[in-house]
């Protein structure tokens, strides 16, 4: 295995409306959401609860897309985030209204198996992204095949 996605999601923070308002507008359940000030319980090593400091949207890509590879990565990366994109074409315009005073981004987390040099999308995808007022971060890990079995 040479590189995994290990999920792609479009986050939006800090817009003006409720969540449950955002997802009404753009017809798309968001696959986490809350508003500031709401009671979110996090469940890692020991169950924390604290109140939302902002309010948050999040849309994630399919989950039945091509997410590890060890060939042409760049498709793979493109087909995450063009299927967010094609998700918020048909309301782009209400969209670019809800998000004009937020802050709004694509991450993605990628796992590494191999040493790897490079991340390169196409222009078409760099251009959809300004067209949505977006940019896209990535969260890159390294974990070569000798970790993995250390860690057996």
């Amino acid at each position: 295995m040479g590189i995994e996605i290990v999920w792609t999601q479009l986050k939006v923070i800090d817009f003006e409306i409720k969540h449950e308002d955002v997802s009404s507008l753009l017809g798309l359940t968001p696959f986490d959401a809350y508003n500031k000030g709401d009671l979110l319980t996090f469940k890692n090593k020991k169950v924390k609860d604290r109140i939302a400091d902002h309010d948050y949207w999040e849309l994630r890509s399919d989950s039945d897309l091509i997410s590890e590879d060890e060939g042409d990565y760049e498709d793979m990366f493109e087909a995450h985030i063009s299927n967010i994109l094609e998700k918020l074409l048909p309301v782009k315009d209400k969209f670019l209204e809800i998000t004009k005073l937020g802050d709004t981004w694509i991450e993605m987390i990628v796992e590494f198996h191999e040493w790897h040099s490079y991340i390169e999308l196409k222009r078409e995808v760099t251009k959809q992204l300004a067209e949505f007022n977006l940019y896209i971060h990535f969260d890159l890990k390294y974990n070569s095949d000798k970790e993995n079995e250390e860690e057996k």
